[in-house]
Parts: structure tokens; sequence; C-alpha cells
């Protein structure tokens, strides 16, 4: 172990702390229409920093999950493409409900380590149902959202289908709930 700048690091990468983690992070990113610090921390207390995130709809939390992963971010609306610049934007319009299959079967990456799944926007989401084959199962799933019925339906039927326990779903302080497949 080195030490640069009175930080501990292992090779070029510094080991975060969780003060580090308070320091680094802005809480206020999340909520509302982002997802929750709660979502936040669950990511980073059990996905390894400088793993690959895709994320189904980007937003305000993407900010904060650049800063520790490489992130991959499907986008339907133009406006939210390059909101982040660290991130990698895949931008898919909306086509019948979901995100354009022909572009998400030539863009998406082949190498991820979650399946942050937060978009599309509303009722739409819950069209991955017809699209789940198209992504990595043998990673940990995560469905944001899922207090609203729907979401909530639709984590059931992936877990189902991919033979995937649902390990948690978290109630955020928001009242907004999160479920992990896995």
């Amino acid at each position: 172990m080195n030490r640069i700048n009175n930080k501990r690091v292992v090779g070029t990468k510094r080991v975060v702390t969780n003060t580090d983690l308070k320091r680094e992070v802005n809480y206020d990113s999340f909520g509302g229409w982002a997802i929750s610090k709660e979502l936040f921390d669950w990511i980073f207390k059990n996905i390894p920093k400088g793993s690959t995130i895709l994320e189904l709809g980007s937003g305000n939390g993407t900010k904060e999950l650049v800063k520790f992963y490489n992130v991959y971010s499907v986008e339907h609306d133009i406006e939210w493409v390059d909101l982040v610049p660290d991130s990698k934007y895949i931008y898919a319009p909306l086509v019948d409900g979901w995100y354009d299959v022909e572009i998400l079967k030539t863009e998406l990456p082949t190498n991820y380590n979650l399946l942050l799944i937060d978009g599309p926007i509303g009722e739409n989401r819950v069209n991955i149902i017809n699209n789940y084959e198209m992504f990595k199962t043998d990673i940990p799933i995560i469905i944001d959202d899922t207090n609203r019925e729907n979401d909530k339906n639709m984590s059931i039927f992936l877990s189902e289908k991919l033979n995937k326990n649902i390990t948690s779903s978290i109630i955020c302080e928001d009242k907004k709930t999160f479920t992990i497949l896995h």
C-alpha cells in the first residue's frame, strides 16, 4: 500500500473510505425522480468500485455513480443525453413504448456488472418484460420505483423468468422502493 497526499492507494486507484464517500458524494443529487441515496449506498457497498454499470434511464444519480463506476446510460430523451459527460450515453428514442431495439442491439456494452432499471419514463418501463433477453442476467439487477404496482409486478416477473431471487425490496426515506434481483 502506498500513500499519496495522505490517502491510502493500491496501485493507481485510491481506496475510498466511508469518510471519503461522505465528502465526495453530493447526497442532494438523490431523491425525487433520481435514484435514492439508499439505492446508491447499496450499489457502493455491493458493487466493486471501477465496475461497469448499465443504467436504463439517466439523471442526477448518474452524476454520483460516475465518480466511482464506469457508467453506460441508455436514454430516450435527447435533452438528458450528455447531462453527465463522464457517462457513455446510448441515445435510443422510444418506439412502441420501449427503447429502440435496433439501436440497443448494436450499442449495448457486452460487459457490465450491474443492470439498473430506472427507465424509460413511467409505464413504459414494464416493457422490459418483452426485451429482457438482450441484457446480461448473470449479474445483480436493480429495479427502481417498485413502490409502483406495475414496476413491482415487473420485478416479480423478471425474478421468475430469470430464476433470480428477490433478495431485497428496500423502502427508502422518501417512501420509494427499489428491488434487487440476485
